[in-house]
């Protein structure tokens, strides 16, 4: 049976579309080696998780009737993810984003400040006294541009910092993305969904006026 002889070939070439035996004018170990990889490519897609799944809307109010469909869906806020190429704040969908406590973050970074420019100042003239000819040693209106660049340092630095944690930067994830949202398309995300998820809200999807459901 060597070589590939003829009662072989006729097997082979009577079972070709049968039990991986092979192809008419190919040799069975070939064909079987493909059908294997592609299965394994099939099983490389099966089983990668899905980051997220989405759809683009022409307007703002389908991508609001969108946001309500999936929270009726059950699906948190946290979980859904809206993007747009310009601002439309009498959406709800722009303004259900968390309040965030940055302002009293500057504030106190402000306050920190103020307060290490008033003992800098105040430590520095005391520490070093010099003779003033009966001037009060520690001068308070020359020490206001002190008091004042240094209250703006700590201001600016804390929201800096705070702006940087909450907004999770520098970051190497691959965001979502879609080209289509330069073009005026608004972009109804669900990031991370389950396996067992993903025919549920491709259904949401599309029961909310979209032909086509991406996943990423």
């Amino acid at each position: 049976m060597r070589g590939n002889d003829a009662p072989v070939y006729i097997v082979r070439e009577g079972g070709s579309d049968h039990f991986d035996l092979g192809a008419q004018g190919r040799n069975a170990c070939s064909a079987l080696a493909d059908t294997g990889g592609a299965r394994t490519a099939a099983r490389t897609v099966e089983d990668a998780a899905v980051k997220a799944i989405y759809g683009l809307y022409s307007d703002p109010e389908s991508a609001q009737h969108a946001v309500e469909s999936l929270r009726r869906a059950g699906v948190g806020d946290q979980s859904i993810t809206v993007m747009a190429s310009q601002p439309y704040e009498e959406y709800e969908f722009s303004q259900r984003y968390q309040q965030t406590w940055l302002f009293w973050i500057a504030a106190a970074g402000g306050a920190l400040g103020l307060g290490v420019g008033v003992t800098l100042a105040y430590l520095t003239e005391t520490l070093r006294p010099l003779v003033t000819g009966g001037m009060p040693i520690v001068a308070w209106w020359p020490n206001i541009i002190i008091m004042f660049e240094l209250m703006m340092m700590g201001s600016i630095l804390a929201t800096v910092v705070s702006l940087l944690v909450m907004t999770e930067l520098p970051t190497f994830r691959s965001g979502i993305y879609d080209p289509e949202i330069s073009q005026g398309k608004i972009l109804v995300a669900v990031e991370n969904p389950a396996e067992e998820e993903l025919s549920a809200l491709e259904r949401t999807f599309k029961s909310s006026g979209i032909a086509e459901v991406k996943r990423v």
